[in-house]
């Protein structure tokens, strides 16, 4: 789970028992967090149109999106070289979003094309040549959830298990 109060209830109403793992932390906007995009791009359009079409700016004087695209793959590289199973990541859509550009071996500035909705689930299947977004149906979330990505390390097999959900992160 990212460390966020929020995510860590929501793993909880999930019933797992959450596992902090830092990388899964939302983008550190720095001295933006908590303004709207509106609001910044009305203070400095400059700075707002940098942060938007160059993903190794920082103007905010936080994380690039080259940062938080690095760090969301070294979490990504771990479950791809550990044991085969279900991993639950309870964590926020700029998260989600590296992860699907992961996924589809597409560059950092693919993540402002990748609309993640609040409460979403997003699956995405470790194969023997990398990982595979899954879209399935729209199916009704619970308003108590959170974003939650469930990656499934397979490596090209296919069955069912009868095993619990698990959380997993490396230690850091």
């Amino acid at each position: 789970s990212s460390p966020a109060r929020r995510c860590l209830e929501t793993a909880t109403a999930l019933g797992l028992t959450p596992i902090v793992d830092p990388r899964l932390a939302e983008c550190d906007f720095g001295n933006w967090a908590g303004r709207t995009l509106a609001e910044l791009d009305a203070e400095d359009p400059a700075a707002t149109r940098a942060w938007m079409l160059d993903p190794a700016a920082a103007p905010h004087h936080g994380e690039s999106l080259l940062d938080l695209h690095a760090r969301v793959g070294a979490w990504l590289a771990d479950l791809a070289t550990g044991p085969d199973l279900l991993t639950i990541a309870v964590t926020h859509g700029g998260v989600v979003r590296s992860a699907v550009t992961h996924a589809l071996n597409a560059p950092p500035a693919t993540i402002w094309r990748i609309r993640v909705a609040p409460l979403s689930i997003t699956t995405l299947d470790l194969r023997d040549d990398g990982f595979v977004p899954l879209v399935e149906p729209s199916r009704p979330v619970p308003a108590s959830f959170g974003a939650a990505t469930a990656v499934r390390n397979t490596h090209g097999q296919t069955g069912t298990s009868n095993a619990a959900p698990t959380m997993r992160a490396s230690p850091s």
